[in-house]
């Protein structure tokens, strides 16, 4: 039984979508300003983010994925930031984009890694 469950685990790894690689931010869409008051981000920070067209065609992310592991190197904001995940592993301690610290859960659904 132990082995079953090794291997439908196994499977679902090797379903689950593989976004590595280097992703820039070409676009974006919504209120950002809004965004940005919501997640409770400074107006100093806010009006640096839109000065800087909120990233787009800076800002980068490098996704890297080995088996449940992931790591994403954020950068061209004004910090660069590694974050590190496992998947399936409960609510786990990490940084954001912007350098805080914050606590993700990392699960997916469907077709969608969801933190």
């Amino acid at each position: 039984l132990a082995a079953e469950a090794e291997s439908t685990a196994s499977v679902a790894v090797a379903a689950a979508p593989d976004f590595s690689g280097r992703w820039l931010l070409e676009s974006i869409e919504g209120d950002m300003e809004a965004l940005l008051v919501d997640s409770g981000m400074s107006w100093a920070k806010r009006k640096l983010a839109k000065g800087m067209g909120y990233g787009v065609n800076r800002f980068c992310q490098d996704i890297r994925r080995e088996g449940e592991d992931y790591v994403i190197v954020s950068e061209g904001g004004p910090v660069t930031t590694t974050m590190r995940f496992r998947e399936g592993a409960g609510e786990q301690r990490t940084v954001g984009p912007d350098g805080a610290p914050i606590y993700v859960t990392a699960s997916w659904e469907g077709g969608a890694l969801v933190l």
